[in-house]
């Protein structure tokens, strides 16, 4: 293209100094000398500057009939010169463009300055070939009569190219207005110089807001490492660089993740700019979490079936090796003098035997092999009943507050398993609140069973829809890593220093038996929330009997 210009200006000066020579010709022509040439071709040298020239020039008479037209026509046009003497200029070019031509001329007859224009001209063989013409002048001949003289040139390849250039950018004005990705543009500083419309469908904002503005500032910090070194290597790349779905602050405080390629690309002026074109993949990505939460879901259940049929096996072959060593303990100090030595080891005997039956019943508790004693109950009045041993059992370790329900719809369950589950998860919040300061709130409430709270739910059955009330017990303490969350069910698993590792399992068990679920939050450092769900009395299941 600069070419081209720089092409246009030497033939536009050569057209000038032809015109200025004319003049000067006509003015100071002296007398007795000879009379001019009256045209542009019957003057030797200004004929074989014509004649060499790429350009078309067309000279007309005032009545707009042609009296030269240069050989460069055959090139260009199709005809030989001859063929298109005396004829008007309108024969040959399109009809849409005569009011434009004709405009030239008005103006060039007012003024007397060059004026240009652009028009298609028939070729010979039909089709339409773009002229530009660069400049048109006029003079007069030395009869008085008026002449016209346009230099025009061949600008076909310069309007189709153009033309490809407008739809190209039409196409991407289209598409970049109506796609519901983010198309974007920044400088090396990474400052937004352009985004498309739908950033406000997408973040809320409206593109006018974040132009001149750094996206990073926008994105969640763990987040803001990664998709900065993305952009400098998309910078300094060649290639499209992919990224990773990351986090982006919508306008209305919530995170949207995002995913998205870039390109590298110079303006120009050589001015570096990186290209992006971004969606919105969170319902993608939340599914994803979700369903890889299901999985997981799935196999702790699996997981802590399998490890119920093992735990059920192992408390009755226990319980079978029990059962004679309680008898007989019982029988040799029902025979023994009540002054032997022996009484008191054999009372040891007895003791440590009645013990591991207790754990044995809580092996066969976490299986759902013991039997259940059905009725109704109100969870808030199960809860009130127990309030003195609670006290007792957080031994003044954390402020424990009871914030209980009133007029609660009942569940049906087994009253001194329930109790166990209550006392089991207070113990392990006081556990995991040896600091000053601890508080453990302990609720409980009704709610409706939901998709959304079904996909937060572990233990048991998928919960369904319904009413069901809670148990909830939330601390300040010490909280959970995920593998830890992981094996909280896990029998004998305990981070204790002291403990058997058989309490969740427990709760596991009886809320399990009860058709119930569970609810866990715990984070390192910010505590623990466990709340556990039971069908109220209309969903409850039928009782186990004795």
């Amino acid at each position: 293209m600069p070419d081209a210009w720089k092409r246009r200006a030497e033939l536009t000066e050569e057209l000038r100094a032809l015109r200025l020579h004319l003049a000067d010709v006509t003015a100071r022509r002296p007398a007795g000398a000879p009379p001019p040439p009256s045209s542009v071709a019957d003057d030797p040298r200004y004929r074989w500057i014509v004649e060499n020239l790429r350009a078309l020039i067309v000279e007309t008479d005032a009545h707009g009939r042609t009296v030269y037209v240069s050989p460069t026509v055959t090139e260009l046009l199709g005809y030989r010169p001859e063929e298109l003497l005396h004829q008007q200029g309108s024969d040959w070019v399109h009809d849409d463009d005569l009011p434009e031509l004709r405009e030239v001329s008005r103006g060039l007859r007012e003024t007397g300055q060059l004026h240009e224009a652009v028009y298609r001209a028939r070729h010979k063989d039909g089709h339409w070939v773009w002229l530009q013409t660069t400049g048109v002048t006029s003079y007069r001949t030395p009869e008085g009569s008026l002449r016209t003289v346009s230099f025009s040139r061949d600008v076909s390849e310069l309007k189709r190219t153009a033309e490809a250039l407008r739809e190209s950018e039409e196409r991407y004005r289209v598409l970049t207005e109506h796609t519901l990705d983010i198309v974007s543009e920044s400088d090396e500083e990474g400052r937004l110089v352009y985004t498309s419309a739908a950033t406000q469908a997408v973040l809320g904002y409206r593109p006018e807001e974040l132009v001149g503005t750094t996206p990073l500032l926008l994105i969640h910090p763990d987040d803001v490492e990664t998709c900065a070194a993305r952009f400098l290597d998309t910078l300094q790349s060649r290639a499209v660089v992919r990224s990773a779905p990351y986090r982006v602050r919508h306008r209305a405080g919530s995170w949207r993740w995002l995913e998205g390629a870039g390109v590298a690309l110079r303006k120009g002026d050589g001015a570096a700019r990186v290209l992006s074109i971004t969606r919105d993949v969170t319902e993608r990505v939340e599914a994803e979490r979700e369903r890889a939460a299901f999985e997981e879901r799935v196999r702790q259940t699996q997981k802590l079936e399998t490890l119920g049929v093992m735990a059920g096996g192992i408390a009755h072959d226990f319980n079978n090796l029990l059962t004679p060593i309680l008898g007989n303990a019982s029988l040799a100090l029902m025979d023994l003098d009540p002054e032997s030595p022996v009484r008191a080891h054999l009372e040891k005997i007895r003791k440590a035997a009645h013990r591991a039956a207790a754990l044995t019943h809580q092996m066969l508790t976490y299986a759902g092999q013991g039997p259940l004693l059905i009725k109704r109950l109100d969870l808030s009045q199960l809860v009130r009943a127990m309030a003195q041993l609670l006290e007792t059992a957080v031994s003044g370790r954390a402020v424990l507050a009871l914030e209980l329900a009133e007029g609660l719809p009942p569940l049906e369950g087994d009253a001194a398993q329930l109790s166990q589950v209550v006392m089991n998860l207070v113990s392990n919040a006081a556990e995991a609140t040896r600091r000053p300061g601890a508080h453990i709130a302990l609720r409980t409430g009704a709610t409706e069973g939901t998709e959304a709270l079904a996909h937060r739910t572990t233990l048991g059955e998928r919960l369904g829809s319904g009413p069901y009330v809670y148990l909830e017990v939330r601390d300040n303490g010490c909280g959970m890593d995920a593998e830890t969350r992981s094996r909280i069910f896990d029998p004998f698993f305990t981070t204790k220093f002291t403990g058997r590792g058989i309490g969740l399992p427990a709760v596991a068990g009886i809320v399990s038996r009860h058709g119930g679920a569970a609810e866990i939050e715990s984070e390192l450092g910010r505590g623990t929330r466990f709340r556990v769900l039971f069908p109220a009395a209309e969903r409850a299941p039928a009782a186990t009997p004795p």
